[in-house]
């Protein structure tokens, strides 16, 4: 495609931007549902602006995509976690950061409380298929679970892990909402555990400080961005006698890795690195690896629509960037900042900042 053609498409996609509006209205009574029209158009994803307070979809396909302007709502949003399939966000209102379910359907977008479950969580992870969530809370060290999302949500449990004696870094869900994988760290360096509702925590693997935890295909293994370490760990029979591989490290360009994931094909891995703001690519089974420079502050990998499509930033510091592995040569492109105009509600960020240690490139404990 030239860049002619490109342009052509980006116009048009923007013009596409300023007509769609999102609609999000407020919730009634407890776990009752509102809704509003929405109206679909070929969209990559949705993202969470924290500077509005609001989710918003990505329009186009990589390459030639805008960010789709909103309408104000009522109720503003102080966080958002979009689920991986981009049918849904679980949220947090800035009210009384109370937990909601958005959902959308390409005919209307209805929101509806998320009952059973506190508000406040310190750290929220959703499962690789978006069925279940695991929610952190510090202060009581423990880990609420649900599953059945986004049409039928309760709460599995919960998990205690005050005996683990460390901070949190990372968790991950599996799709049954019953057991998460815990990476903690202390003063002697970090440990990932397993642990199912009803049963303590066991070790699996010794790490430095994990940044990012993701379940495998199957979910019988695991990718543990291990950032103070500067690899990335395979992790494999994680419910069982656990064996751990080193997939990539500083050798081959990781750089205080924050996430890691497997290609759709299961041929490669990508390897987000917060040191210096790029994206590593490595076959899973051994061989030469590939780099890919990020312009902007690469905070993970989150899945969008499309074949191993991920965004690699955040609203507010520039231009998204995304990785496109769809092809055999993976790209970074990007959506431009804004679309349609409008100024931005500029928002107190330390206003909604968790508590916990800050670690820089790392994270935060937890």
């Amino acid at each position: 495609m030239t860049s002619l053609c490109i342009a052509k498409r980006i116009v048009g996609l923007t013009l596409l931007g300023a007509c769609l509006t999102l609609g999000y209205g407020r919730a009634g009574a407890e776990g009752g549902p509102s809704s509003s029209r929405f109206m679909s158009g070929p969209v990559l994803g949705y993202v969470f602006d924290e500077g509005r307070g609001v989710v918003r979809a990505i329009l186009g396909i990589p390459g030639a995509a805008v960010m789709a302007d909103v309408a104000s709502t009522s109720e503003r949003l102080a966080q958002a976690w979009i689920s991986p399939r981009q049918d849904y966000a679980l949220t947090e209102a800035a009210t009384d950061r109370s937990l909601g379910v958005l959902t959308w359907d390409g005919e209307a977008v209805e929101s509806r409380r998320l009952s059973g479950v506190a508000p406040r969580p310190d750290h929220v992870v959703l499962s690789a298929g978006g069925q279940a969530a695991a929610l952190y809370y510090g202060a009581a060290r423990r880990i609420e679970l649900v599953s059945g999302l986004p049409k039928a949500p309760r709460r599995e449990g919960e998990v205690d892990v005050s005996g683990l004696g460390a901070a949190v870094t990372a968790l991950a869900i599996g799709e049954d909402g019953r057991r998460v994988l815990v990476g903690t760290v202390g003063p002697d360096g970090g440990m990932i555990y397993r642990i199912s509702v009803g049963e303590t925590g066991q070790p699996i693997a010794a790490v430095g400080q994990a940044a990012g935890i993701a379940f495998m295909p199957g979910e019988t293994e695991a990718l543990v961005a291990d950032c103070a370490g500067q690899q990335v760990l395979r992790v494999r029979a994680v419910m069982g006698a656990a064996t751990v591989e080193r997939l990539a490290g500083e050798g081959e360009g990781v750089k205080y890795p924050v996430a890691a994931t497997v290609s759709e094909d299961g041929q490669r891995v990508f390897i987000a690195n917060g040191g210096d703001n790029s994206v590593t690519i490595v076959p899973l089974e051994r061989g030469p690896g590939s780099q890919r420079s990020v312009r902007g502050r690469v905070t993970g990998l989150a899945r969008l629509n499309g074949t191993s499509v991920y965004r690699l930033t955040d609203v507010g510091g520039g231009p998204l960037q995304i990785l496109d592995g769809s092809g055999s040569e993976p790209r970074i492109v990007f959506v431009p900042a804004e679309a349609g105009g409008g100024a931005l509600q500029v928002v107190d960020r330390a206003d909604r900042r968790r508590p916990g240690a800050a670690l820089g490139t790392c994270g935060r404990r937890y």
